[in-house]
Parts: C-alpha cells; sequence; structure tokens
C-alpha cells in the first residue's frame, strides 16, 4: 500500500547508506527547480521578454512626450533608473528565484523530509555546535546569504541561528544577493552578466 511505501521511504531516508544518496538526489532536484528553471527559464521571460522588452518599451513610448530628459532618465535609464534597477531587478530577477526557492522548501518542509534530512546530519553538526537542522542554511550560504539566514528560522536556539548565520556569512560576505546566487543557482550568462555590470 501507499502508508508501507512512505514508511519504507521514510526508514530509508534515516539510514547513512541511503539518506545520503537521497539527499543528493533532493539537493539536485532543489538546483534543477530553483537554478535551471527559476533563476534560468522564468528570470529569462519575466525580467528579459516581459519587463526589459514589453513593459520597458511601454514606459519609453509612455514617457517620450515628457520634454525634461531628468525625468526620463530618473525612471527609465537603464542604468541608473528607478524602474531598471529597482522594481526590474526585484520582481524580475530576485522574486521568481525567491518564489522557486520557497515553494520547494515547502513542499520538503509538508512532506516529513525536512526532519528526517535533520535527523540524518545530526551526529555530525553536533561536533560544530548546531544540530542535523543546521544543513539547510549552511548548504544555502553558498549561494544566497539571504535565504541562508532566513532558512535559520527553524533552528531551536539563539546559540545555533549565531552559528549558522556566522558560517554563512564567512562564506558569502555580501548583504544581499549578488552574481554568487546566480552562478551557484546556475543562472545563464546573461542573467549573470547583467548583475555584474550593476555592481561595477
Amino acid at each position: 500500500s501507499k502508508q508501507k511505501s512512505f514508511i519504507w521511504f521514510g526508514r530509508q531516508c534515516l539510514r547513512l547508506r541511503t539518506g545520503v544518496p537521497i539527499a543528493l538526489v533532493a539537493a539536485t532536484l532543489m538546483y534543477l527547480f530553483v537554478g535551471v528553471f527559476g533563476a534560468g527559464f522564468l528570470v529569462d521571460k519575466i525580467n528579459g521578454s516581459l519587463l526589459d522588452g514589453l513593459v520597458a518599451t511601454w514606459m519609453r513610448q509612455l514617457l517620450d512626450p515628457i520634454p525634461i530628459p531628468f525625468i526620463k532618465e530618473i525612471l527609465i535609464d537603464q542604468n541608473f533608473g528607478i524602474f531598471p534597477t529597482g522594481i526590474f531587478v526585484a520582481m524580475g530577477l530576485v522574486a521568481p528565484v525567491l518564489f522557486c526557492f520557497y515553494l520547494f522548501y515547502g513542499f520538503l518542509e509538508d512532506s516529513g523530509y525536512l526532519p528526517r534530512l535533520s535527523l540524518l546530519f545530526d551526529k555530525a553538526f553536533r561536533r560544530i555546535g548546531l544540530n542535523g537542522k543546521g544543513v539547510l542554511p549552511l548548504f544555502m550560504g553558498f549561494s544566497c546569504i539571504t535565504m541562508a539566514i532566513l532558512t535559520t528560522r527553524g533552528l531551536d536556539s539563539k546559540r545555533e541561528k549565531l552559528i549558522a548565520k556566522a558560517d554563512a556569512e564567512d562564506r558569502l560576505t555580501a548583504l544581499h544577493c549578488d552574481t554568487d546566487m546566480f552562478n551557484g543557482f546556475g543562472s545563464h550568462r546573461g542573467v549573470a552578466g547583467a548583475v555584474r555590470e550593476e555592481k561595477t
């Protein structure tokens, strides 16, 4: 029956020999969903085709009759405008990745896999002052410190949260998601290049 299959799979998640390969499969699926689909396909469609394409063109046509170039530059300049560097970046680059991440993270929580993942790595993480729940913040610290710090809410004590945050900050010292976020999640060259140009 389905229930027996789920019970059997849950037990396999707790065993070292089968639990580690399952964890690697879960990490690969997260990479494919968040990195390839979210940071690649969704970002390309939302930021590239919709915002930078249709919306930006429509706004330029709308603001074209304004005789003062300074006002147009403030709003729609590609390098310094409020919309291209503020709203478009937030909605077109960051939002799709965060949406996909929390969708996948919620699935892992609701499925009951995260507690099993925590138990699997609990013994190893006790040696650095954490419990098994610290596996996700430490894993996320390789890509984006914002999501890494947000996932520390699952840790039990303030001490564990501080250890996880410090470890994540050691690996990614920027206060916001930068190019490592998109490189770590497998984003295409266009997005990574756009963010690099923005930083310089």
